[in-house]
């Protein structure tokens, strides 16, 4: 690996550090939370099944998504080559980029799917935007956290790094974001656990 390349992203070399220790396990409650909001997101048959998973980390919504065709997508190559050693049938794709620039055409994706990884994003409005560029109209976009708003800046403010100011700001910021970036909201709550569900509108 370039250590160059990666020293010369802070958040990117954060990440490749951790990503050796990154494996997370999931609770019943959780995955049962997963799948409720996979399964409210899902799109018109003739949309495809093509799926972006932002910051996919080593893999973990993999098992949840067996019945799309995902591309794995993450700043973070050693995360990547975690993801790649679990050999999931149903990713067809692996790509390291940042969520403000994504490689991908304009209405490419049935879905972006972004789980546990919002408050790292170095701009969000930016990643929103370009997440409704991808997307194929009429298609979704979900952005998932197990815990509270005020139980992730917790554990990130103790965290020693680049990461220990990624917070998630209140919900009507967020909510506001993803208004202006041009996405309808079609579900959401923020109380123990953070699930949004947005479409892009159709033709």
């Amino acid at each position: 690996m370039n250590a160059e390349k990666i020293s010369a992203n802070p958040r990117a070399d954060f990440f490749n550090r951790a990503a050796g220790q990154w494996d997370e396990s999931l609770t019943p409650e959780e995955e049962r939370f997963l799948r409720f909001i996979i399964d409210k997101a899902s799109t018109a048959p003739d949309l495809g099944k093509r799926v972006l998973d932002v910051g996919c980390g080593t893999g973990i919504l993999f098992p949840f998504l067996q019945n799309y065709k995902v591309v794995a997508f993450d700043i973070a190559e050693e995360m990547l080559k975690r993801a790649k050693e679990k050999h999931s049938h149903n990713v067809v794709d692996y790509v390291c980029g940042s969520a403000e620039l994504l490689p991908f055409q304009d209405n490419s994706f049935s879905s972006v799917i972004m789980f546990s990884v919002y408050p790292h994003f170095e701009d969000p409005a930016a990643s929103l935007k370009e997440a409704f560029r991808i997307i194929k109209p009429g298609g979704t976009l979900v952005i998932a956290h197990t815990k509270s708003a005020d139980m992730i800046n917790l554990i990130h403010s103790a965290i020693n790094g680049v990461v220990c100011s990624d917070f998630l700001p209140d919900p009507d910021t967020i909510l506001s974001t993803i208004r202006q970036a041009g996405f309808n909201i079609e579900y959401s709550e923020f109380r123990n656990r953070i699930g949004i569900i947005c479409r892009k509108p159709g033709l």
